[in-house]
């Protein structure tokens, strides 16, 4: 999409009452009380048209920037003593106040935003405007500069990283320009030295994380902030690309953070473009890039030869993502990927809406990437106080399931229960098959066999599950295009669900893909629990879990 497509499309929605862009909200189900479809006026997007129309260099677009980045600048919270200090809202409709809670982030979006306008178009502001923007890109600037956030935190540790450097830089402030430029350094080293980003393998924020990268090489003139983001651009596009499933055209799991089950349109876009790539959008062509405020880089070369095919035998990936002591208490990820199939878990996780730890993408003659995925599930939302231990190898993972101590429900910190407990209504484990032309067999009570094509999924669960003292219930459900096969451990009467009361999660099962000329296996894990609180599974020859019955956070 050009810039001027971009502003065409963009015009409906300007409100030249509240001097912003509008659109139907869509949130992540945290932050926001705004219920979804709402029509809004988002701060983000409106510092995104506020650019565009600089750009674009006519004087009556640069008029209405001017009122939109006014408008904006009106919404910070510039108050040194408060907690949001150096903060936007999202939504011009919702204030900070109103927020749950407010996100800290903000003072990073928008500080970039206000970044790039300061060194890109800042002649184009008449001075009290230009004033007032570099007051607002300080206060943003000293906001992250007090929550400092580390390197565990991946986008946000990049992004408010260049904010410092470029805020320094703009408003010549020695301390921020050094602050930057060793978070970003010290990013470095942290990839380097745990393996790869704590926020693994993201199909949302490795993309952040390449177009931050790029903006601070757009933005900064300091060489050694230059030469980390560099660093950084670079090994990101390597861990994008090492995962690429060419066939199914699906960034292979496991993912540390994901909205959707296939890549989303924009996504697809962009990758195409980067690394000149046939990508496939799952709902169908790929739909133009959209216009940038970012000059966007092509990803190395190197990283893009290495994903045009995948062998003849398949690859299998083994990545640590965050290191712990011992190490086989650090968080590994193993993809496993042939020619038509992907598959990826992580050996230790919780069930977050975002974290996809048990996942996988199957082509078919009838659907480009079926998915394959194991969610835990509270009154029919993911529901992050259970978790998750795995092994895998190959096409076959085991897992042990157990409760999780001192987490949310659906978000793991924003909703933790004042009391510990969760009220709940039904509460189960779902292996879940999302696709044309998918069907469902139930084998025993613990087994099952979920089909798509000529591929087969099977579920073999140990023997005696059981949730707090009573028995597991499997249920076998098929739906047009979805089928599962449900690990139900509780439906009946409202009740209080304590992790710490609640009694033991006894439940493991064993997952295989299969494809036509591959036998299924014929015998379900083994699990025995120890008097000192943890579990051992066995499946097969090879596959061995060892876990704690409650997972503390």
């Amino acid at each position: 999409m050009s810039l001027n497509q971009y502003l065409a499309d963009a015009e409906p929605r300007y409100d030249p009452q509240c001097q912003m862009l509008g659109a139907p909200f869509h949130g992540p189900g945290y932050h926001s009380r705004v219920p979804d479809g709402t029509w809004t006026h988002a701060t983000r997007e409106s510092a995104d048209y506020a650019i565009a129309l600089l750009e674009s260099g006519t004087e009556v677009n640069r008029q209405r920037a001017c009122l939109v980045i006014a408008r904006i600048l009106a919404l910070q919270q510039r108050d040194s003593t408060a907690s949001t200090y150096g903060i936007w809202p999202w939504l011009l409709e919702e204030s900070l106040a109103e927020m749950a809670p407010p996100d800290w982030n903000w003072a990073d979006f928008i500080g970039a935003r206000l970044a790039q306008i300061l060194v890109q178009y800042e002649a184009d502001l008449p001075e009290p405007l230009r004033r007032e923007t570099r007051i607002a890109l300080g206060h943003a600037a000293w906001s992250i500069f007090r929550r400092n956030v580390q390197s565990h935190y991946t986008n946000i540790a990049i992004m408010g990283g260049g904010v410092t450097v470029a805020a320094g830089e703009i408003l010549a402030v020695p301390q921020l320009v050094e602050y930057g430029r060793q978070r970003l350094v010290n990013m470095v080293a942290y990839v380097q030295d745990q393996g790869n980003f704590n926020e693994y393998n993201s199909p949302t924020y490795t993309i952040v994380a390449i177009h931050e990268t790029e903006r601070i090489m757009q933005l900064v003139h300091d060489p050694a902030a230059g030469a980390a983001a560099e660093w950084i651009r670079t090994f990101a596009w390597q861990t994008a690309l090492a995962h690429f499933h060419p066939q199914t055209s699906q960034w292979a799991p496991p993912h540390a953070r994901a909205y959707h089950d296939h890549l989303p349109p924009e996504a697809v876009a962009y990758l195409a473009a980067s690394t000149g790539l046939a990508v496939r959008s799952h709902d169908g062509g790929a739909s133009p890039i959209s216009w940038s405020p970012i000059r966007h880089l092509p990803a190395p070369a190197s990283a893009v030869e290495q994903c045009r095919s995948l062998p003849a035998a398949g690859i299998l990936l083994r990545e640590r993502f965050i290191r712990r002591e011992p190490d086989a208490d650090s968080s590994y990820a193993i993809t496993w990927m042939t020619e038509k199939a992907c598959f990826g878990s992580m050996n230790r996780s919780i069930f977050w809406t975002q974290h996809r730890p048990l996942q996988g993408y199957l082509w078919t003659p009838a659907d480009s990437a079926v998915v394959v995925r194991v969610r835990a599930l509270h009154d029919g939302r993911d529901f992050c106080a259970i978790s998750c231990r795995s092994v895998q190898e190959a096409n076959r993972v085991l897992t042990v399931f157990n409760i999780t101590s001192n987490t949310g429900d659906y978000h793991p910190s924003l909703d933790r229960p004042e009391n510990g407990c969760f009220r709940v209504q039904d509460l189960r484990i779902r292996y879940l098959l999302s696709g044309m032309a998918v069907a469902a067999q139930r084998v025993a009570d613990g087994t099952a066999i979920l089909t798509a094509g000529t591929w087969r999924v099977a579920i073999h669960a140990a023997a005696e599950g059981s949730f707090g003292g009573r028995p597991i219930r499997w249920q076998i459900t098929q739906q047009k295009d979805q089928v599962w096969f449900d690990a139900v451990l509780y439906t009946g009467d409202p009740m209080d669900f304590s992790t710490e009361t609640a009694g033991p999660l006894k439940l493991a099962a064993g997952l295989e893909i299969l494809g036509p000329e591959e036998s299924m296996a014929t015998q379900a894990p083994v699990v025995a629990y120890r008097s000192a609180g943890s579990v051992e599974a066995h499946w097969l020859a090879n596959l061995q879990v060892v876990a704690p019955v409650v997972e503390r956070q």
